[in-house]
């Protein structure tokens, strides 16, 4: 919905109070206000809420174009400037533009020419305006559903773990096979949705700043073969063979639990899109270590890759396809490397297949 259009305010700074008078009976439809200077106008703008300038170029003192420079710099938002010259096709204009004038009228004022200039620029205005209200009404909406999401995650934790307790109980005292199969599945449900709300609530986190690495040195081969560790049975029953290579015994300053996390997600990634092995390797590279998951799948179109790393983006959705995740796991995958100062990017494998790189800066600071 469009907000009321308030009466335009426009300020003519000009030495000439006769072109200033004459200037002000064209545009009598508008709020006029007038300075004999650039010091002056830049003391209006001060004080008022004005929608555009008409500058004369040529002013004792400070001239028109470090005038406009000057409001250019003072303005909040888009403040139309528009520059009075008696030759609009000479240097004057160059310099102008350069100075970041918005437009000319040239001289002696033309009635129709200066209004359609000004109702142009104004209606520009009005319409940056309004683009940054909806702008401002986005972001606190984003905001009010992150809070949302991290209150979510808060309360649903707790019955969450009791439901899963539960389903392990009711296998533990099971007799049949069926129901403790039952029970499994209800077990590994309740677990993915568990980590579903822990990755939300680590996004969030990393996004505000609210969440900052807890660094030691440690080996990410450790790190890795843990997680390869709990991926591997599910692995397994897909038929999915998960190898691990590379250099072992390297000590590099990371949050072991957040690297945890970030694997397990490209990893468990991998292994939904391949039907025959994973490769996980890592390397050491200058000023840091690369840490790669490679999948035997049909790879990623091209199209694709810029978006893939997009909160709440999926493979499955950007395809056309049935979407089958809530695209959290690479965006939370790409926060985590910014937090230790890496980066992640995507490759095609060669053979065939998609490779993700994951960097690990060997800096000692970090930040997010």
């Amino acid at each position: 919905m469009m907000l009321p259009v308030r009466a335009a305010t426009v300020l003519i700074i000009d030495d000439d109070e006769a072109m200033r008078a004459l200037a002000r009976a064209m545009l009598s439809r508008h709020r006029v206000l007038q300075a004999d200077s650039v010091a002056a106008g830049l003391e209006v703008l001060s004080k008022e809420q004005v929608d555009l300038v008409l500058l004369d170029v040529m002013m004792p003192g400070m001239d028109g174009l470090a005038g406009c420079r000057l409001i250019k710099l003072a303005a909040t938002g888009f403040l139309p400037v528009l520059l009075f010259s008696a030759n609009t096709f000479s240097e004057d204009v160059v310099q102008g533009l350069e100075a970041g004038a918005d437009d000319f009228i040239g001289k002696p004022l033309n009635r129709l020419v200066l209004n359609l200039r000004v109702e142009t620029f104004l209606r520009i205005r009005r319409q940056q305006q309004e683009i940054a209200r909806h702008l401002s009404e986005l972001h606190e909406l984003v905001l009010r559903k992150d809070e949302i999401v991290e209150i979510l995650v808060h309360d649903l934790r707790s019955p969450l773990t009791v439901v899963a307790c539960s389903f392990r109980a009711i296998k533990d005292a099971a007799t049949g096979g069926k129901i403790r199969e039952d029970a499994q599945m209800g077990i590994e449900a309740t677990e993915r949705v568990i980590c579903l709300a822990d990755d939300l609530l680590t996004v969030r986190l990393l996004e505000t700043g609210d969440l900052a690495p807890i660094l030691e040195a440690a080996d990410p081969m450790v790190v890795i073969a843990g997680v390869v560790e709990s991926i591997r049975p599910s692995a397994a029953e897909n038929g999915v063979v998960i190898s691990v290579g590379g250099t072992s015994g390297m000590s590099v300053p990371m949050d072991k639990r957040l690297l945890h996390r970030a694997i397990e997600n490209l990893i468990s990634n991998a292994v939904k899109y391949t039907k025959e092995r994973v490769e996980v390797a890592v390397c050491a590279v200058e000023g840091g270590v690369d840490i790669t998951i490679s999948d035997h799948g049909i790879g990623i179109p091209d199209a694709l890759k810029s978006s893939l790393f997009a909160k709440y983006g999926s493979i499955e959705l950007g395809a056309g396809n049935a979407r089958r995740g809530v695209g959290l796991g690479l965006y939370m995958a790409q926060k985590v490397a910014a937090a230790h100062h890496g980066a992640i990017c995507v490759e095609d494998r060669a053979g065939g297949g998609t490779t993700f790189r994951l960097r690990l800066s060997g800096r000692t600071s970090f930040s997010t």
